[in-house]
């Protein structure tokens, strides 16, 4: 599978089981380095903003330790439309 563009919104996917969630999140490892932690819905989760400009949001669901589901937004017109002034005041642009 290719490496996600940033700014290109792909299908909506869902994907099963460890091995499948494994590859699918290995697409995402080249803006692994412009992740920071952030609260996601309450929930534990990562923002990847290169330069400052979010292109994913990325919450998980747990239950008991483990983690059942993991949400990736990545769609450009998606991410225009949420509230993520505490996360942009902790995180100026570059």
């Amino acid at each position: 599978m290719p490496t996600p563009e940033p700014g290109r919104s792909d299908p909506p996917q869902l994907v099963h089981g460890a091995r499948a969630v494994t590859g699918q999140a290995l697409r995402f490892a080249p803006i692994a380095r412009d992740a920071q932690p952030a609260l996601v819905n309450g929930t534990p989760g990562l923002i990847a903003a290169p330069h400052g400009q979010p292109i994913s949001v990325m919450g998980v669901t747990m239950l008991h330790g483990k983690i059942v589901e993991i949400d990736i937004l990545a769609d450009p017109e998606r991410l225009l439309r949420l509230n993520l002034t505490a996360w942009a005041t902790d995180h100026p642009a570059t």
